[in-house]
């Protein structure tokens, strides 16, 4: 597995970058504070989102560069031969951030969602990112994590690399499983307790017999419930013809009491009657009265009328007045529209003059506005000339610093405008010079070797393998000639040095140059700038003095309209005195009219009340000649109503009436003793019947209770085997948990010391020994044991660096051909290191592509390691800035 091409949009201290990997040893080398780590961190992030942040306590709004809302991180990766893009997005939100996208591309599919694509990765590398940062990824500061950890957690950490952890799962989810068999067994066991306990307490013989009793009780109570029943029919039916004797000689004496009160309601109608023809004859005496009285009204109006001027007899007819009338409204109406009129000139006229005196007003305002508009203009007038004189002066200081700039380049090896190309000559001569330097070291590595070689042969003095002399051997002869070769090499690579450095100065000359150009074309954008705003200026108050005038020439024209205004609504003001007089006649005339018209109306009301009357009159005689023959008929029902009175008091008998009362009463009393003795039966009955209802759930519980007892013993005979069974399955997951553990403890034991040996090789230490906890000690060849905690601290570093490479080691020879192993990450794990050890580095990262690691990224400032290396990644940081970038400086190194 290896990581392929990274790209970052607003992550920490990087805008923008897009850098790839290759397989091999990939170093990534800058100053302190570029961004290295970031770099890597961002690796982590996009693999495993905000866990990774999470294991260095930091938060998504850390990561998210500073004012910036946004940020990207895109890895493409190569795992078991398929290529897979994991991207995921921040986006900031005031004070807070969150993961606005998160995708996985794969194979297989697109995967969508945060939790989704975290999974998914923890599955492709049978690790999280706890996991990842224990095995794969040495963070920096954190070399010594697992020899600091505790015994718990580094067991924990191992454990859960080389999948023991889900063995311990699979244990503790038997233990649950064998403690819930155990609780539903210890249930069943008490439940088969209790309904044993329950059948023992009954009898179901004893139960037989109470149901026969009872059944016995039941039968001769209901007989006599039945005996009860019939006699109250018995009493029922006397007492029914008791009562109807009853009720017959209630309704005659109902009859009786309706035919008296009808009689009497006859009587009094006759009286009504007799009043009623009596106010009638007094009402139509009132009517020829009133009658008498409408008709000299309708004379008097009518004269009334004739002397305003209607041309009317006092005796006229209803369609004379009703003509009259009609000319007199007729009239009314003419002049009340004419007064109509008049009005709507009197109100338009007004308005005209209030309307012309507002124009008058607003044209004066407007006339005093552009005044003091023109005034304030004259005084922007003069600012604009203070403005213009300020903004010269700013200028000629623009063009003073600009030639002082262009005064740096004087003694410059550069024309000016010639920095750029200066900078990218030094820095390909560096590059070239660079790329011998790196040779030479190679070269010199190479021939240091051969003398340590040649050395060892000649000590010896015979050859470890064939057992020859070694005196004129080829090695040991060229040995002193290999010494001046080293001599020259190192020479070389000395003054290769301080060309590079003496470089290092002119691209450092050339930038300063090349920011001495900018400002001065930044200074030079800055005065075009201002000649442009001069210029605005200087038009601005041409403008502003031709808009002034405008101003004085529009406020005199306004006067001038003003005073016509008012003119004019002198004029108006005549006209509405005109109105108003031929208003007020034409009012005098509509109220003569509206006289006339009143008298004409009283008369026509008049005839109408008199018509009125006399139809009174006529109903009113109507209603006393029929109130007379009413009179006749109530007489002749009262004798026939007297007679029916007569019949009925001789129906009806009272001492029938009694008795009857007392048979019904008598009846009543039998069988209200009889209904409570039916009550009492009856609640016997319910009683026995409730009773033996009880006994028969009894013999069905306990039927129910056999059947139970049967089930739950069935049920009990199967959760004693399965608790067996769970007791079995959790010793076995743990014996082998514990097996397996012995076995990678010896594999773990016998990798760590290959690794330490290969990467620490020294006379005072023996061998390195892991417990059953993972615990390591570290044994000297004099017999005394060491804790890893007690070795120097480049020791340490070497310690924790085999034990590492050791896990991965075993990692990797336990899932061969099914989970390649992710690239190995150090950053800076040289920190603690002398020279000599440094190149011991080198040995373990061959060791671990030996293995199957297909990738390793290494932090560091390490000639020795840089020099090594198959690729470089070179982070910078912009010092304006404060922004990193990062660029591979060669596809490989020789």
């Amino acid at each position: 597995m290896r990581f392929d091409r990274l790209t970052v949009t607003g992550y920490r201290c990087f805008e923008e970058a897009d850098v790839r990997f290759e397989p091999g040893v990939t170093v990534v080398r800058g100053v302190n504070g570029a961004g290295k780590s970031s770099l890597l961190e961002a690796c982590f992030f996009a693999l495993y989102g905000a866990a990774a942040l999470r294991t260095a306590n930091a938060t998504l709004e850390d990561v998210i560069t500073t004012d910036a809302e946004r940020c990207t991180v895109s890895l493409w990766f190569t795992h078991a031969d398929a290529e897979y893009r994991v991207r995921r997005e921040l986006k900031r939100t005031g004070d807070r951030a969150s993961q606005d996208t998160a995708v996985l591309e794969t194979p297989e599919g697109r995967i969508d969602g945060a939790r989704a694509v975290d999974d998914r990765i923890a599955s492709l590398f049978r690790m999280d990112a706890e996991s990842f940062l224990s095995c794969a990824y040495v963070r920096q500061g954190e070399v010594n994590k697992l020899i600091e950890a505790s015994p718990d957690e580094r067991q924990d950490i191992i454990d859960g690399l080389v999948r023991l952890g889900v063995l311990e799962t699979y244990r503790d989810r038997a233990s649950e499983a064998r403690l819930g068999v155990k609780h539903v067994r210890d249930s069943v066991a008490g439940a088969l307790s209790d309904v044993t306990d329950q059948l023992d307490e009954r009898s179901e013989g004893d139960l037989e017999a109470a149901r026969e009793r009872v059944g016995g009780q039941l039968e001769d109570v209901t007989e006599r419930i039945a005996d009860l029943r019939e006699r109250r029919e018995e009493a029922a039916e006397r007492k029914a013809e008791a009562e109807s004797v009853i009720e017959a000689q209630a309704e005659a004496r109902t009859r009786l009491a309706d035919v008296r009160e009808e009689v009497g309601r006859v009587e009094d109608a006759i009286e009504d009657t007799e009043r009623a023809r009596t106010d009638l004859e007094t009402e139509i005496e009132d009517l020829d009265e009133q009658i008498e009285t409408a008709e000299a009204e309708v004379r008097e109006a009518l004269s009334r009328a004739a002397a305003e001027g209607v041309e009317i007899d006092p005796d006229a007819e209803p369609g004379a007045i009703e003509e009259a009338l009609d000319t007199v409204v007729d009239e009314q109406e003419t002049l009340g529209s004419e007064i109509d009129t008049t009005q709507v000139r009197v109100e338009q006229a007004r308005t005209e003059a209030t309307q012309l005196s507002e124009e008058a007003d607003e044209l004066d305002e407007r006339a005093e506005k552009r005044e003091q508009q023109a005034r304030e203009l004259d005084e922007t007038v003069e600012e604009g000339e203070t403005e213009i004189v300020e903004t010269r002066a700013t200028i000629e200081d623009i063009e003073g610093r600009i030639d002082e700039a262009r005064g740096r380049f004087e003694d410059a090896p550069v024309a000016f405008g010639e920095a750029g190309e200066m900078r990218r000559e030094a820095e390909a001569e560096r590059e070239e010079i660079g790329e011998e330097l790196t040779g030479v070291t190679s070269e010199l590595k190479a021939t240091r070797q051969a003398i340590e070689r040649a050395e060892d042969l000649r000590e010896a003095g015979k050859c470890p393998t064939c057992g020859q002399d070694v005196e004129g051997s080829p090695h040991v002869h060229s040995l002193d000639d290999d010494r001046e070769e080293a001599a020259d090499l190192e020479a070389k690579r000395e003054e290769l040095r301080e060309k590079v450095s003496e470089i290092d100065e002119r691209i450092e000359r050339a930038g300063t140059l090349a920011e001495v150009e900018t400002t001065v074309e930044m200074l030079r954008e800055k005065r075009a700038a201002k000649r442009e705003v001069l210029e605005g200026r200087i038009e601005s108050i041409e403008d502003r003095r031709a808009q002034a005038e405008t101003y004085r020439e529009e406020a005199s024209e306004a006067s001038e309209a003003a005073g016509e205004k008012r003119t004019e609504r002198g004029e108006v003001v005549e006209r509405v005195s005109e109105y108003e007089t031929e208003l007020e006649t034409l009012r005098e005339r509509r109220e003569a009219v509206r006289e006339r018209r009143t008298h004409l109306e009283t008369a026509t009301r008049a005839h109408e009340k008199r018509d009125n009357l006399e139809n009174e009159r006529a109903q009113a005689k109507q209603r006393y000649e029929g109130l007379g023959d009413l009179l006749d008929e109530r007489r002749e029902g009262l004798d026939t109503k007297r007679s029916r009175l007569d019949d009925l008091e001789k129906q009806v008998d009272e001492e029938r009436v009694a008795a009857a009362e007392t048979a019904s009463e008598e009846a009543e009393e039998r069988i209200e003793a009889i209904d409570g003795d039916v009550e009492e039966a009856e609640t016997r009955r319910d009683g026995l019947q409730n009773q033996l209802g009880r006994i028969e759930s009894e013999l069905d519980q306990l039927e129910a209770l056999r059947e139970r007892r049967a089930t739950l013993q069935q049920r009990a005979d199967v959760l004693a085997s399965l608790y067996e069974e769970c007791e079995e399955l959790q010793r076995m997951y743990a014996d082998l948990r514990a097996d397996l553990r012995q076995r990678n403890i010896a594999a773990l034991e016998r990798l760590v010391n290959e690794v330490f040996d290969l990467a620490y090789r020294n006379d005072a230490y023996d061998r390195i020994t892991l417990d059953g906890e993972y615990r390591a000690t570290v044994h000297e060849k004099s017999g005394a044991t060491l804790e890893p905690g007690k070795l120097s601290g480049g020791e340490r570093v070497l310690f924790n660096l085999a034990l590492r490479c050791g896990i991965y080691q075993l990692l990797a020879e336990g899932t061969e051909g099914t989970a390649p192993m992710p690239p190995l990450i150090l950053d800076e794990p040289t920190a603690h290191l002398d020279a000599g050890h440094v190149e011991r580095i080198d040995g373990v990262v061959s060791r671990m592509r030996e293995i199957g690691v297909e990738q390793t990224i290494v932090v560091s400032h390490t000639d020795e390691l840089i020099d090594a290396a198959d690729h470089r990644l070179t982070v910078s940081q912009q010092p304006a800035t404060n922004r990193s970038t990062a660029y591979a400086e060669s596809d490989l190194l020789v």
